[in-house]
């Protein structure tokens, strides 16, 4: 359901794998440059999208697109652990004083929005998937940064208690 522009074929750990090279990206929109990530593989700069970009097509996909034959779904519970790996990992940047809260708050706020819209309660409710386990809560509750706490009382708190019964 993507824009495919392309296939590299690449070997991982002894692997047959794809690199797809997308146009565009459903539920993410065309400003592409502002949801990825740059790394280095091999001798080769790359750009991938960030895992709550990616849970955003996908939820998406999950939603609009008949899943017969299609892995959507499962690509959502297997983001789950991934995006709170990904906003663990950038709010300890945070607490290192490397980049500013409002870089995480950002994608920490962007998460929230998509799980507690009623598309995606619908879809975790359909599906077993238990959304505020998206989020790192335990590294939220021994942030040291003020902003940090302040998401987590006004926004955790009573984003998802306003979300129609889910608890954290």
């Amino acid at each position: 359901m993507t824009a495919l522009a392309g296939v590299i074929p690449v070997q991982i750990g002894g692997e047959t794998s794809n690199i797809e090279v997308v146009r565009h990206v459903p539920g993410v929109g065309t400003a592409l440059d502002d949801f990825v990530i740059e790394a280095k593989w091999g001798d080769k700069n790359i750009r991938v999208l960030n895992p709550i970009s990616l849970l955003a097509s996908k939820l998406e996909l999950a939603a609009t697109v008949s899943q017969d034959g299609r892995n959507d779904v499962l690509h959502l519970k297997i983001l789950v652990p991934c995006v709170r790996a990904f906003l663990e990992t950038i709010l300890e940047q945070v607490e290192q004083q490397a980049i500013p809260a409002r870089d995480w708050l950002g994608l920490a706020n962007q998460a929230l929005k998509l799980t507690t819209d009623h598309r995606a309660r619908r879809i975790g409710e359909k599906h077993q998937i238990n959304w505020p386990d998206i989020l790192p809560l335990k590294a939220i509750n021994q942030s040291r940064d003020e902003k940090i706490r302040t998401f987590r009382l006004q926004q955790l708190e009573q984003g998802y208690r306003k979300s129609k019964g889910i608890s954290i």
